[in-house]
């Protein structure tokens, strides 16, 4: 479900493409990654489906035209709703500012994911296809550990062993040295996608708020409440059960995926802001 948005938090959400990637590439991760109960994989959801928007475009600035000047929703005043383009570390200051919060929290794994493009080592496609195969390999409730592994597994299928230590390397700039450290990128032998939820694996207190965090806890809403919210007000999108898990017939968004998004752009072509930046 895409709003409106109000003008003052959001705008202009249904005329912007990147908005309709964002939201369309949640139907397709949903195949694979469907247990959102899990913080961290609701966290992997906002980030991927914001990587992918990325990719179709090549543009690390998500939404340009649907940040209102003074949106408190915007990572850059007036710019970019979020962007792969940052230097925030898993636990450093900024992370830890975020709070609770998925869609901000997610950029970490976009960012991750942008650096290994930008660094030349993949082109945009080839990146995309990676990230879209490694969803295949992990539990629907999936940690960003067996993203890590599932992803560095889906690599070395399609090139070997050429960019596994890079691979390393960008999770542990990014500070995801609590999963990095625990393998050696010569030998991917050792590698187990854990499909028991990842509960082995995961990354400590990842979804815990400090006591420092400026960003409060958002109050429970029911789901009527929630669709209300995201249709009148910020939000761009929500995730809503399968159809099939609602008595209708659901038409698989996967094989579909790779060859829609570029059309994308071309069914809603992107409205810039009017505004000052």
């Amino acid at each position: 479900v895409v709003g409106e948005g109000n003008g003052y938090v959001l705008k202009n959400l249904t005329l912007d493409a990147d908005v309709i990637s964002h939201e369309f590439s949640h139907h397709v991760i949903f195949e694979h990654l469907n247990d959102t109960s899990n913080y961290e994989t609701l966290t992997l959801h906002e980030g991927l489906a914001d990587f992918f928007t990325f990719a179709r475009t090549g543009d690390s600035c998500l939404g340009e035209s649907i940040c209102p000047l003074y949106s408190p929703f915007c990572i850059e005043q007036g710019a970019c709703l979020r962007s792969g383009n940052n230097t925030v570390r898993f636990g450093d200051s900024t992370y830890q500012s975020w709070g609770h919060q998925p869609h901000f929290q997610g950029q970490l794994i976009s960012a991750t994911l942008w650096d290994l493009y930008a660094s030349g080592l993949f082109e945009r496609k080839a990146l995309a296809q990676i990230v879209f195969n490694s969803l295949k390999l992990v539990p629907g409730s999936a940690f960003i550990e067996d993203f890590f592994v599932a992803f560095l597994l889906a690599d070395r299928d399609s090139y070997g062993d050429t960019h596994t230590c890079a691979i390393f390397e960008a999770f542990d700039r990014r500070g995801f040295s609590t999963f990095t450290s625990k393998y050696d990128c010569s030998d991917l032998s050792q590698l187990i996608i854990n499909q028991n939820n990842g509960s082995d694996n995961a990354i400590p207190n990842l979804g815990e708020v400090p006591a420092t965090s400026t960003i409060n806890e958002p109050k429970k809403l029911s789901k009527s409440s929630q669709v209300k919210k995201r249709l009148g007000l910020a939000g761009c999108g929500i995730i809503l059960p399968k159809k099939s898990d609602r008595g209708t017939t659901q038409v698989p968004g996967e094989a579909l995926f790779l060859f829609m998004l570029p059309l994308i752009g071309i069914i809603v072509p992107r409205r810039k802001s009017l505004e000052p930046r």
